[in-house]
């Protein structure tokens, strides 16, 4: 279906998208599976779309929500990172379709995993999550130990894998208190009988491209196999490390749209609700047909811009649920079959997921992951 008809649309660069992982892959030892991570719509960017671009090259993929691995493509591994429902007739079919490695914290979820894999008739593979530090999902070791004890009561789960999450990886160039982590991680690791091989992860993007002592069996590989550092610190610490310019990764998503109205505002007239703006001269304005219940930020209203012509067109007023409107004054022979560009290149110009995070305050992750999944997803080669 030709994105034309759609009031905006999202073009995935799939040879940046390859290249991004081919990057990680060719820093992390081939015994170390890569599994993406997809959850969240694939941070925004389709989760078909991306399972469907980068399965071949891919070990396995890693989902939120047992709902998001019913909806994965192919039959790649899939490594099911927090909720799952009890209903057991749910998870039986999920083992059954797919059958996915579940992430445990409680004897209640490995009760509601044992009976649906008895109704299932397979197995259920699980990986017991180890609290070293962030205090979200996991368990302190000594509970993982216990956990681990009784499992062995169960006669159809197997436990597959220990996992942990670092807390302070990204936002720093201080590694200390990662570090710790790594080090709780890697006691609880060696405290364990070798008679059985169990599989270890605890890298993120930010742990996989600085730490290579994080890499164990698996690295969960997140926003930077979509083109972003997963911080501006994370970006320098890869710098002092000696990256090249080079191994910069490249953004997949853009995100595009055509006015619907171009229109003469007189000096002095106001432009949207709440009167936030006024024509200090007579000017000429584009009105789009994306809005924050597209996921376009609000906090953009007035401060943020995008690309027509290869130049910036300011925001003029509040963003409205499926408008906005922008400032072309200055662009000669604009008319309503030009693209204009909200993420992304056009000419020597460019806005990024990270560019809109800096002006409505929060992070490129937040910018990505709430674009609206009915927004067609078109990946480009």
């Amino acid at each position: 279906m030709s994105e034309s008809i759609f009031p905006s649309w999202i073009e995935l660069d799939i040879p940046a998208l390859k290249r991004n992982f081919q990057f990680f892959r060719n820093r992390i030892p081939r015994q170390t599976a890569i599994y993406p991570v997809v959850k969240a719509n694939a941070y925004g960017h389709g989760i078909s779309e991306i399972v469907n671009a980068i399965g071949p090259l891919s070990d396995g993929f890693c989902v939120h929500a047992a709902e998001e691995a019913s909806r994965i493509p192919g039959n790649k591994p899939i490594l099911i990172l927090g909720h799952f429902p009890e209903e057991m007739g749910f998870l039986a079919r999920l083992m059954l379709d797919r059958r996915p490695v579940f992430t445990i914290t409680s004897e209640i979820q490995a009760a509601a995993l044992d009976r649906a894999a008895k109704a299932a008739g397979t197995p259920a593979s699980v990986h017991i999550k180890v609290e070293t530090g962030t205090q979200r999902l996991g368990l302190p070791p000594s509970d993982a130990f216990k956990l681990m004890s009784k499992l062995r009561t169960f006669e159809n789960l197997k436990l597959s894998g220990f996992s942990t999450h670092f807390a302070n990886i990204e936002d720093t160039t201080n590694h200390q208190f990662a570090m710790k982590q790594l080090s709780i991680f890697n006691s609880f690791r060696n405290s364990l009988t070798q008679g059985e091989r169990y599989r270890f992860h605890c890298a993120c993007s930010a742990a996989a491209l600085l730490f290579p002592e994080t890499h164990m069996d698996m690295v969960r590989l997140g926003i930077s196999l979509y083109g972003y550092y997963s911080s501006g610190e994370t970006r320098l610490s890869s710098m002092q490390q000696g990256l090249q310019p080079e191994d910069k990764l490249r953004p997949v998503l853009s995100w595009k749209t055509r006015p619907v109205q171009i229109k003469a505002v007189a000096e002095g007239d106001f432009v949207g609700y709440g009167l936030t703006y006024r024509a200090h001269r007579s000017m000429k304005i584009a009105v789009l047909p994306v809005g924050y219940s597209d996921g376009y930020d609000r906090g953009l209203s007035n401060s943020g811009y995008v690309l027509i012509c290869g130049q910036r067109a300011p925001i003029c007023g509040r963003i409205c649920m499926n408008m906005m409107m922008v400032d072309v004054t200055h662009i000669s022979d604009i008319s309503c079959r030009d693209i204009v560009t909200l993420i992304g290149h056009d000419g020597d110009e460019q806005i990024t997921a990270e560019t809109l995070a800096s002006k409505s305050g929060t992070i490129h992750y937040e910018v990505l992951a709430r674009i609206n999944p009915l927004i067609p997803r078109v990946p480009v080669d």
